[in-house]
């Protein structure tokens, strides 16, 4: 499936590991460890969301790489 606008990405054990690490360090539930995660792992630079609990946290780092979190609506 190719879309210009949408990437799969795959959950691996690496990426787990970060979900892992990213929950304890944020205090975030699993699920949205594993979707940052896979963010982070996938080198993605932001990630819109509506979602409060994740817009407080504005940026989510791990290791070298960061995430910005952003409201699309918001500007």
């Amino acid at each position: 499936m190719k879309h210009p606008y949408i990437h799969f990405l795959n959950q691996t054990r690496r990426t787990c590991l970060i979900g892992l690490d990213i929950a304890t360090r944020y205090r975030l539930g699993g699920r949205d460890a594993l979707i940052l995660a896979n963010y982070i792992s996938g080198k993605i630079p932001v990630m819109y969301t509506h979602d409060r609990e994740l817009l407080s946290l504005q940026s989510v780092a791990w290791r070298s790489a960061s995430l910005e979190i952003r409201d699309p609506l918001a500007t």
